[in-house]
């Protein structure tokens, strides 16, 4: 197999950020658990049919809090689908949603959104559970990962 048929190695540490650069972040530990989440929450979050995610210990990830950056981070607070309070956080400048909590899901846990990772278009981020199938387009398809059609309480595992 020729080097560039292999899949890209998980940089360690993975660096993230907003669109504007302004809320910034490290990621230790690898990917965890990378999620699809087709949920009514997510899909506004995203404003698209699904939003893509890692699940990964909160231990391991690190906000950038030099230089001022910590105080463009908003929280926002919402019911969703499930009924359960989920709290995202956004950056007061350009809007990005870089994290989500869910703490009684997953309270040890965070919601990284794989679209602020650094590089992660370049193939090494790819789903391995998608959530709330029951509202998935019928036309969009992804092969090969486990699929619930609501939440799962364990999906970090």
């Amino acid at each position: 197999m020729s080097s560039s048929a292999q899949t890209p190695k998980v940089p360690e540490p993975i660096h993230g950020s907003c669109l504007c650069g302004a809320f910034r972040y490290q990621l230790r530990g690898g990917l965890g658990k990378p999620v699809i989440c087709y949920c009514s929450s997510c899909q506004m979050t995203s404003g698209g049919f699904f939003e893509a995610d890692s699940v990964v210990d909160e231990k391991n990830f690190t906000i950038d809090r030099s230089d001022g950056h910590a105080e463009v981070i908003k929280e926002y607070t919402r019911s969703t689908d499930s009924g359960v309070p989920v709290s995202r956080f956004f950056c007061s400048v350009c809007g990005c949603t870089v994290y989500t909590k869910n703490d009684e899901h997953a309270p040890e846990m965070v919601i990284v959104a794989a679209g602020t990772m650094k590089g992660g278009v370049e193939g090494w981020w790819k789903p391995e559970m998608e959530l709330y199938c029951e509202r998935k387009p019928e036309w969009l398809a992804v092969e090969g990962v486990a699929r619930s059609e609501r939440m799962e309480r364990d999906v970090e595992r």
